[in-house]
């Protein structure tokens, strides 16, 4: 983790260096956000089409965990 690039009401996003040294967000949901089982669910779905689409002007996923209980926001990559 470098630092956080900013918080808000669903979690915080963090910059970070990804395995290949490539900039990367992540972003960590709420505790309170991710024992809401309706939050997951979607967040599942959210998931679920970020893993299926790409493209010149999308922000790749790189990993997500939606079973994960505290975090676990989809990492895109951190646009340059």
């Amino acid at each position: 983790m470098v630092g956080v690039l900013g918080a808000g009401g669903m979690g915080t996003v963090y910059a970070a260096v990804g395995e290949r040294g490539e900039r990367v967000a992540v972003k960590a949901v709420h505790a309170g956000q991710a024992a809401d089982e309706q939050f997951r669910a979607r967040f599942r779905r959210e998931v679920q089409v970020l893993r299926r689409v790409s493209g010149p002007c999308l922000v790749p996923l790189l990993d997500a965990d939606p079973e994960e209980e505290t975090r676990g926001w989809p990492p895109p990559t951190y646009p340059a």
